[in-house]
């Protein structure tokens, strides 16, 4: 059964799709070349997704489908959410209190120095405007149990301003050569989108979109009925550093490219260029009397046209409009270790112990003990612990025909086992009881020793 993480895909491998992506190829072209890139990244893909959806599983104590078996024989259905703890702790340790932005001047001087300052209020109101804060919390949930997370920025039109959303793992598939987002060949974001998205944002294309249904599950509803109303559909959009293509499926299964254009992110004309393009399109009549005349464009314009400013990039270079939060990351690695992962059987463990301690607690490894003599197969069958139950037995022949037989009590090393699972999920996280505000605070003497050691 089919994944929402896992993107459909029809590849066509010849010397034309494997060649570079063009905006001059035409659009049967470029979809190709984009599903032979969806496949390419695909394996890799797929598999961050099916571990990222078992490190959920945990996060979430659903350890009966983790483990399967081996906790299913305990009757105690308990469970410790170590990991849950954890990094709820640590995501508010991360951003309960954010660090304020600082914007340094190029030079020391007034005019620099208050350019910076007012970079920097901008991008303080920008955080604020956009929640980033709670952005951040979202994403670095993400990190901690899926290995990475993403954030999207991008100029929202309806605000006319900057904005940034959060992109999960399963939502983005990266060329897999890559070790960053910025070196990598080509990144490919694919959500799936509702019918009021599409219908906002491509309303020429709508009609023709195929709408698709995703079950409870997070799994593709298969459906013999053509006329079921589809609820999401694919987007997908290509990225390289310079470019960016958006496509979708059409009713009949077709490629429809919604856009395709340079990075819009970055100007790639120079000043003059701007000047140019701003006189033609606003004094036409003048610029080309200019042309024509050989005059200095400048001067055949009117005076306003003075106050023009042209564009200035933000970024030294085109960049693709996506930032990685990772965890714990190797050299020349693009995802993260799977530090939930490597959790995962101390965590199983620790329940296992758990839930048999409480079994034992209970009663639950109490043995009933019967004469096979005094009764029938029938009557061994319905004999419980349960109070006040009638049996019938010859006392003549065995004075004790039924008793109970109680198990042996847990060890003190059972108790410490658990503590040592504990403390490893602690140390495996980074997280420690300091992390948490318990143990006793440092003395005066013991703060200068830390500040002078630290020197």
């Amino acid at each position: 059964m089919q994944k929402s993480y896992q993107v459909e895909v029809n590849p066509i491998h010849n010397n034309k799709t494997h060649a570079d992506v063009s905006l001059n190829d035409d659009d049967k072209i470029l979809a190709q070349k984009i599903e032979v890139r969806l496949a390419e990244g695909k394996g890799l893909h797929d598999k961050m997704c099916k571990d990222a959806e078992m490190n959920l599983k945990l996060f979430q104590g659903r350890l009966d489908e983790v483990a399967k078996t081996d906790l299913s024989k305990y009757k105690s259905k308990t469970v410790m959410s170590r990991l849950f703890l954890t990094i709820r702790n640590l995501v508010g340790m991360a951003t309960d209190n954010p660090p304020r932005v600082e914007i340094l001047p190029s030079e020391d001087t007034p005019k620099s120095i208050k350019k910076a300052k007012k970079v920097e209020i901008n991008v303080e109101w920008g955080m604020l405007r956009t929640n980033f804060g709670d952005l951040l919390a979202e994403a670095m949930f993400d990190t901690w149990i899926k290995r990475d997370s993403y954030i999207r920025w991008f100029w929202n039109y309806s605000i006319n301003d900057f904005d940034a959303e959060i992109v999960t793992m399963e939502e983005i598939t990266i060329s897999p050569d890559a070790t960053s987002i910025q070196d990598a060949e080509y990144v490919i974001y694919h959500p799936l989108k509702n019918r009021s998205w599409f219908k906002k944002h491509y309303p020429d294309q709508y009609d023709q979109i195929k709408f698709e249904v995703f079950t409870a599950e997070d799994t593709k509803e298969e459906s013999n009925n053509s006329g079921a109303r589809g609820t999401v559909a694919r987007f997908i959009q290509y990225w390289e550093n310079d470019l960016v293509i958006s496509k979708v499926k059409g009713k009949e299964g077709e490629d429809i490219i919604l856009e395709k254009k340079k990075n819009p992110y970055y100007e790639y004309r120079d000043p003059e260029e701007q000047f140019r393009d701003f006189a033609v399109d606003n004094y036409p009549a003048e610029a080309q009397a200019a042309e024509a005349g050989g005059v200095d464009l400048k001067k055949a314009l009117p005076k306003e046209a003075a106050n023009f400013e042209p564009i200035m990039n933000f970024l030294s270079e085109p960049r693709k409009p996506f930032v990685q939060i990772p965890s714990i990351r190797l050299a020349k690695k693009l995802y993260s270790e799977n530090v939930m992962g490597q959790a995962k059987e101390a965590f199983i463990s620790m329940n296992n112990k758990k839930r048999a301690f409480e079994d034992n607690l209970a009663g639950c490894n109490q043995k009933v003990i019967a004469d096979t003599n005094s009764f029938s197969e029938e009557e061994l069958t319905a004999i419980t612990d349960e109070p006040n139950q009638v049996l019938g037995a010859d006392f003549s022949v065995n004075p004790k025909p039924v008793y109970i037989e109680k198990g042996g009590e847990v060890p003190v090393s059972f108790h410490e086992d658990i503590s040592h699972d504990e403390k490893y999920l602690d140390d495996l996280f980074g997280h420690h009881e300091i992390s948490r505000g318990s143990g006793k605070s440092n003395t005066l003497g013991q703060d200068q020793l830390n500040a002078e050691s630290d020197r």
